[in-house]
Order: C-alpha cells, then structure tokens, then sequence
C-alpha cells in the first residue's frame, strides 16, 4: 500500500519567539519539539530561543525527527543547533 505522509503544518509556520511563554518553559519537565519547525525562519528562531531558554532553566527537551525527508533537508541544523 501507499506510505506517504501527509501533515499540515498550519499555523505553526507563523510560530514565533513571543508565541513561547518563558514561564510555561519554566513549568515544563521536558520540551517537546518537532524537526518540522525547522521550515521557516521564524520557526528556527524561535526554536533556537526555547533550546536556550530550556537550557538555562535545565528543562529537558526531546526532538522528534518527523520523518526522513525532514532529516535530509536539516540534518546540518539538527546537529549544529
């Protein structure tokens, strides 16, 4: 049968630093994001900021990779970030 993956993204391409609530990370036992949040600028950025964010507060965050063409178009990013 056909195993193609189809996801929409939404919204979540507009995700931006400010999107993030600093408490809400504070209050977090662990962080969970998703190598599709690597597609836009604003979503690496914002990304980027909740890893700094996490790392200060020494919250724990868990990266799904979503699927293997995610892993080719930002494996660079994954290991660099």
């Amino acid at each position: 049968g056909d195993r193609t993956m189809n996801t929409f993204l939404g919204m979540s391409q507009e995700l931006q630093v400010d999107d993030v609530d600093k408490e809400v990370i504070q209050s977090s036992k662990i962080i969970y994001l998703t190598g599709y949040l690597w597609d836009t600028e604003s979503q690496k950025k914002t990304v980027k900021n909740t890893l700094l964010e996490a790392k200060n507060r020494g919250v724990k965050v868990a990266l799904s990779l979503s699927d293997p063409f995610c892993v080719v178009r930002h494996k660079t990013a994954f290991f660099t970030t």
